[in-house]
């Protein structure tokens, strides 16, 4: 069981912004092909990260 929990909530201990740029990033590169721009793969990232942000709270979620 954890003894601390912390809370990033303004992205001064993880910068999750510059990661998930970084990342699609990578995946442009890896996949010059893509079906979509770099700029829709963002909002597509953003649109399903709030949507699941949404759905999980109250849920329980085990990590093993």
């Amino acid at each position: 069981m954890a003894d601390v929990v912390f809370f990033d909530l303004d992205g001064t201990l993880v910068d999750h912004r510059s990661a998930v740029l970084e990342a699609i990033g990578q995946i442009v590169q890896a996949a010059p092909n893509a079906a979509a721009p770099p700029e829709e793969l963002v909002t597509l990232w953003w649109t399903l990260e709030g949507r699941h942000m949404r759905e999980l709270p109250g849920r329980s979620v085990l990590l093993r």
